[in-house]
């Protein structure tokens, strides 16, 4: 019995996990595979690898309990950057971890263990279509923007909704007490679970 991990990413806080992770869970019934660790992530997918809690994860399992199997549901819950996607698919290489991608039922390392060249040729166009598509509803939003702002629409959020220097620093006393501890602000952020713009902003309130 393989023993595999389940990837799964979103974007916003109203998406919901559930479906695919329902779809993967009967994939690895299907496939009598032993399910060992399920890692989800709620965030954008052009993000950095090194900026997403759920990569790093991601790593640390793979290096930790040694699965055979690293299971989701398509190119783009992975990354929707090339570089992001080829950074992780080379990690899972070279410690021997195949990628499974559910939507294409495509395996980047075969039974032995070797790597499937034609996949890897397969992922690599998928990648770039990920990224050409993110592209396209970046520019698609810019315009229904600029479209708004010609219409007079004000957009942003109002002037003096933010929170005060007061409020955000109660907000944040973990992020507060690593800080003082002298951690870096990657650090920070990882350990607290909160961005690093938000960790740094906190960071530049208390100096």
């Amino acid at each position: 019995m393989k023993k595999v991990v389940l990837y799964i990413r979103k974007s916003t806080l109203i998406q919901e996990y559930e479906h695919q992770e329902n779809l993967l869970i009967d994939v690895c019934k299907k496939n009598d595979w032993e399910i060992i660790e399920t890692i989800r992530e709620t965030i954008s997918g052009t993000k950095k690898n090194e900026d997403r809690e759920g990569i790093t994860q991601l790593r640390n399992v793979v290096l930790e309990k040694k699965p055979q199997v690293v299971v989701c549901w398509e190119i783009s819950r992975i990354s929707r950057t090339s570089l992001g996607f080829h950074q992780l698919l080379s990690f899972l290489t070279e410690n021997n971890v195949s990628l499974y991608i559910q939507n294409l039922n495509l395996h980047t390392l075969d039974d032995t263990g070797k790597e499937n060249h034609i996949t890897g040729l397969i992922l690599s166009l998928m990648a770039e279509i990920a990224k050409m598509e993110t592209h396209t509803l970046k520019t698609r939003v810019k315009v229904a923007l600029q479209n708004l702002k010609n219409k007079g629409v004000v957009l942003g959020r109002p002037k003096n909704t933010g929170d005060t220097k007061e409020k955000t620093i109660k907000k944040y006393p973990e992020v507060i007490k690593y800080l003082e501890k002298g951690l870096s602000i990657r650090e920070v952020s990882r350990m607290t679970n909160v961005s690093i713009n938000t960790t740094l902003k906190v960071s530049q309130l208390i100096k």
